[in-house]
Formats: structure tokens, C-alpha cells, sequence
């Protein structure tokens, strides 16, 4: 996955070494001195399957990328996740209850 732009705003340059965690269906991406993973040289981060079956992430699949500096982080959100929480948010902010499954 590209996402220089993101890679840039947390100062990760390539060969720059990170962990993932999933949580709650995301992907948490930490920046660690003895992480298994690196910044590509072209500015690619790979995302081990196993941990993309975990998020429901399928191949060519639209994820929402956040980079949060103050903390080190960058999260991936799976399209399928991003539905469920706008069904959600529209769904309390119309007094109805979601639809989206």
C-alpha cells in the first residue's frame, strides 16, 4: 500500500521499521525501532495477509488511511468498517435505527 503523503506528515522515511496490531477490525501501525516490517523504498507498507483476513481487508479493497503524528500512528480502516460506523452515526442522527450489516 502507498501512502507517502501520510508516510511523510509522521516522518517515516523508507527502511523506517513498524509493527502491526489489529484492533477493533483496524489495522494500528507503530512506528518501532525492532518492528518486524519496513517503509518500502518506494514508500509502500506492506500489510501482512493475515492481519488484512483479520480486518476483512480483500484485495483492491478501498481503505480509509489516518496518520496521527502525536502519537506515531497510522490506521487503516477497512471500507467495511467505515460503512458500519456511518450507518450508525446517520442512523442516531435521523432517530432510526441502522440498516447497514
Amino acid at each position: 500500500m502507498a501512502a507517502r503523503a501520510l508516510l511523510r506528515a509522521l516522518g517515516w522515511p523508507s527502511g523506517h521499521r513498524h509493527h502491526i496490531d489489529v484492533a477493533d477490525g483496524l489495522l494500528l501501525i507503530t512506528a518501532r525501532p525492532d518492528g518486524t516490517y519496513a517503509v518500502g523504498a518506494r514508500g509502500a507498507l506492506p500489510l501482512p495477509v493475515a492481519a488484512r483476513q483479520m480486518c476483512g481487508i480483500h484485495p483492491h479493497q478501498v481503505v480509509l488511511l489516518a496518520a496521527i503524528p502525536a502519537r506515531d500512528l497510522l490506521v487503516v480502516h477497512p471500507s467495511n468498517t467505515i460503512t458500519r460506523l456511518l450507518s450508525d452515526l446517520h442512523a442516531t442522527l435521523l432517530g432510526g435505527a441502522s440498516h447497514a450489516g
